[in-house]
């Protein structure tokens, strides 16, 4: 057999591969099976995908014709979303034990906690999508915070106990009023973060103990607070309050009231401070504590609903805040938005400065937050000043389309005091020219295709999506990362190989609905000959470390050395019996293959390349499995089928067992979003090296 024959068969033998199935021994929080690969993984269609060696960013790319294909997704729905429920759990568990930079960074805005959630929200489907992302996420907030006030209140204690061994009085009061508000900010996020895990836990996920810590350290806080401002404030009350109901930014809200301390003196004449929503009010109080305070409410909710209004002290004051709740109407007035400045027209990336206000009444709404647009893209936000003014700056993004669009502002709010309005000016939004580039290379029947897309002016273009094609038609497109480089892998298209010596390949940036013009650059690649297959899907090796070219490329170098070694034996002997001798030098090369493949996968595992350690040992145990059955069956067998037939085999339970454990490993390392921990992986490999070393010796 010819070494590229050698290639062949084995990449054959090992495409069943790459089909995720179902574990048939598996719970259900193992069987989830993630189809597509991005990230640090390189998706070609084959199915096996293995972590990059390095750091390096694999932009996602997609065969348009096979784009769609999923597998279960109710399967890879449940496997992350206890995946992200682990994590949230472990985040508990690392703040509680102290280990506040480990909390944060499991449930990180970059961290793997961010791209599984978004891997699950891309899987959910149906009339859940929207709201069953947006748990995990609120809880991820909800825990990012929590994580931080707990370890703000800690280091603030410190701080605090600090001052008073050093009589420092004020300094003491100070962080004392600091740590209350950790402290209530402690309290909020916690009993946000259980209801939304209670919430979460109707899929399937529990969070009893986690709920239980979170409750214990709130409790720890609240009680160790409670006794520090015992020590250092005065508790105060807000009592008398009358409030003119309905009210509205045009008829403003008044409200009356007496503030006195705990034991029932009065905080007299003295200017103070009340909260009501996200609007202070500044007043003073009489001699005997009363005061009367009016304002014109902008975000409060309409309706008639309980209101708190909140005392809150000076930062230096002895006191400590308060609030008293009143029911109030609120209705709604209609606002006016204008637009002072906008630019007439602009290109991509220019900048962009509107500038307006927000009127009601006659009189500037303050606090009301104003979204800019171009084109229906988001330019910027901004939140009005006290006189209703704003002012938003941007630049102008690709996803508008050139000719005469609007400029417009409008109130980023329903259902609150001051209602939405909106308003606009034209732009005229004027084409950029691109210049796209391309660097193809071919390892054997794969293309790799690489570039940048940049404006004449030299901006880079981002997040754009580019076509690659092959002889004038689109075989695979690519978007291009945040500095507008791309970098593809695609097969060549079967109909190009035979009878041809080159190809061209192009790389083609046409988005009508952007305001850059199109372009397109094209190179020619050598197509692949015979006598070269074998060094090319080598150096293939080297670069990509695909599964099945692992597998194949170690056994056709290993049995062309053997052969050669061999070359004067005569392979046509054959028994007395009339049946044909095993060739003894096949089976060498085949031991040597597996061990040369477990070799690689304990050197991956000592990198910390658990995922690439896995699939290697996979793979040299999937090799001696195959050749000792020499059963043609198994070149379409999934990684499960495969088991499922050692498991009807005469193998005993030992090796089962062995089968089983690095099976579920494989299936993890090859597809799902996350990597295998090293401990998991050093288990697998070892399985793998048992199952070897009892093929080879028996």
């Amino acid at each position: 057999m010819r070494h590229g024959e050698v290639v062949l068969v084995l990449l054959l033998l090992l495409s069943g591969a790459g089909t995720a199935a179902e574990d048939p021994t598996a719970s259900d929080t193992e069987r989830g099976i993630i189809s597509e690969v991005n990230g640090g993984e390189l998706f070609v269609g084959t199915g096996v995908g293995m972590s990059a060696a390095n750091n390096s960013s694999v932009l996602r790319h997609k065969n348009p014709d096979n784009a769609a294909e999923k597998g279960s997704s109710e399967d890879v729905k449940r496997w992350l979303a206890n995946r992200l429920s682990g994590r949230l759990n472990e985040s508990v568990v690392q703040m509680s034990q102290g280990d506040y930079q480990r909390a944060k960074r499991l449930v990180g805005n970059d961290s793997e906690y961010s791209e599984m959630l978004g891997k699950y929200v891309n899987v959910s489907g149906g009339a859940t999508r929207g709201e069953s992302g947006k748990r995990f996420e609120r809880s991820q907030r909800n825990q990012q915070q929590f994580v931080e006030n707990v370890r703000s209140y800690r280091k603030t204690l410190k701080k605090y106990q600090k001052a008073k061994r050093n009589g420092n009085k004020q300094r003491a009061n100070e962080l004392a009023r600091k740590l209350n508000q950790y402290s209530g900010r402690v309290k909020r996020n916690g009993d946000s973060l259980k209801r939304n895990l209670k919430n979460i836990s109707s899929n399937e996920t529990r969070f009893s103990n986690t709920t239980r810590t979170i409750d214990e350290i709130s409790q720890n806080i609240t009680q160790h607070q409670d006794s520090i401002a015992q020590r250092e404030f005065t508790r105060t009350s807000l009592s008398s309050l009358i409030v003119q109901t309905p009210a509205s930014f045009r008829n403003p809200l008044t409200v009356s009231g007496k503030l006195t301390a705990a034991n029932g003196s009065a905080l007299s004449s003295r200017p103070i401070t009340l909260r009501i929503g996200n609007q202070s009010i500044r007043t003073k109080t009489d001699g005997d504590g009363w005061f009367n305070a009016s304002y014109r409410p902008t975000s409060l909710k309409v309706g008639s609903a309980p209101r708190t209004i909140e005392y809150v002290p000076q930062r230096n004051s002895a006191y400590l805040g308060t609030n008293a709740t009143v029911n109030v109407t609120i209705r709604q007035t209609e606002p006016t938005v204008e637009i002072e400045e906008a630019p007439n027209g602009g290109r991509y990336e220019d900048n962009l400065t509107v500038t307006g206000n927000v009127t009601a009444a006659n009189v500037g709404a303050s606090r009301v937050p104003v979204v800019v647009t171009v084109g229906g893209a988001p330019i910027g936000t901004a939140q009005t000043s006290s006189d209703g003014s704003f002012t938003v700056e941007g630049t102008l993004p690709a996803n508008v389309s050139a000719g005469e669009r609007r400029v417009r502002a409008h109130i980023a709010q329903t259902g609150r005091a001051i209602a939405s309005a909106k308003t606009s000016k034209p732009i005229t939004v004027r084409p950029t020219a691109t210049d796209i580039s391309i660097n193809a290379t071919r390892n054997g029947s794969l293309i790799h295709a690489t570039g940048t897309l940049t404006t004449s002016t030299g901006a880079l273009a981002a997040n754009q999506t580019i076509q690659l094609r092959v002889r004038g038609r689109t075989v695979t497109t690519v978007r291009t990362n945040e500095t507008g480089h791309y970098s593809a892998v695609t097969p060549l298209p079967n109909d190009t190989v035979s009878g041809q010596e080159s190809v061209e390949v192009a790389a083609v940036y046409a988005e009508p609905t952007t305001n850059l013009e199109s372009s397109t650059a094209r190179v020619r690649i050598q197509l692949p000959g015979e006598s070269t297959e074998l060094a090319d899907w080598r150096l293939w090796l080297a670069g990509v470390g695909l599964l099945g070219l692992i597998i194949g490329s170690a056994y056709a170098i290993r049995s062309r050395e053997l052969l050669e070694r061999d070359s004067d034996s005569d392979a046509s002997i054959v028994p007395e019996d009339g049946t044909d001798e095993p060739d003894s030098t096949e089976e060498s090369a085949n031991g040597e293959v597996s061990r040369e493949l477990l070799r690689m996968a304990r050197e991956q595992l000592a990198a910390g390349q658990s995922n690439v350690a896995v699939q290697t040992a996979y793979a040299a145990v999937r090799q001696h499995l195959a050749v000792e059955e020499a059963d043609d069956r198994s070149t379409g067998m999934t990684h499960w089928e495969m088991y499922r037939a050692f498991q009807l085999g005469d193998g005993d339970d030992d090796s089962r067992n062995a089968l089983h454990e690095l099976t579920r490993a494989y299936e993890v390392a090859a597809f799902a979003a996350t990597s295998l921990s090293l401990d998991d992986a050093r288990t697998a490999v070892d399985a793998a090296a048992a199952l070897v070393s009892e093929s080879t010796t028996d």
